[in-house]
């Protein structure tokens, strides 16, 4: 979350979220809100897909600049902000960043499948997270070597 976030602007999402929410170009859609009373309004009708305020929802989960949520699109209309948990693993916290949800057999291989990898051996991964800017997620890898039982 950021300042903008809590003082109630829209945001900009990535136009892949179109597809994932059948919004085409031109067009806006208006999601039931999950966590909030009412509905928000997406749109399309620039260079990139706007999501109106989510105040409500940072207001109502008490969430601060800094703080790591999710938007969650349903696939029934709705939209919902999830606030990471803090004290979640640090496998889980990689994989939620992602948009993972547990380890399926081996974590390298799962985060590899996330971002589209073919192998999932531990540089590679950090390799290709590094070049997409995911840096939250290289800095807890780094943790989780130091404690793999995180």
């Amino acid at each position: 979350m950021n300042s903008e976030h809590l003082r109630g602007s829209g945001c900009t999402l990535p136009n892949a979220i179109g597809e994932e929410i059948d919004l085409s170009i031109a067009e806006a859609k208006t999601l039931r809100r999950t966590g909030a009373d009412g509905t928000i309004l997406v749109s399309w009708r620039g260079p990139q897909i706007i999501l109106g305020s989510v105040r409500a929802e940072v207001e109502k989960l008490g969430l601060s600049a800094g703080d790591t949520a999710f938007f969650v699109f349903g696939s029934d209309g709705t939209f919902g902000v999830e606030p990471m948990d803090e004290f979640a693993g640090l496998q889980s916290q990689m994989l939620a960043l992602t948009g993972g949800v547990s380890v399926d057999d081996d974590l390298w291989e799962t985060l590899a499948d996330r971002v589209d990898l073919a192998a999932g051996d531990r540089d590679a991964v950090l390799a290709a997270l590094s070049a997409r800017g995911d840096a939250r997620i290289v800095e807890l890898a780094g943790t989780h070597a130091a404690d793999p039982a995180g």
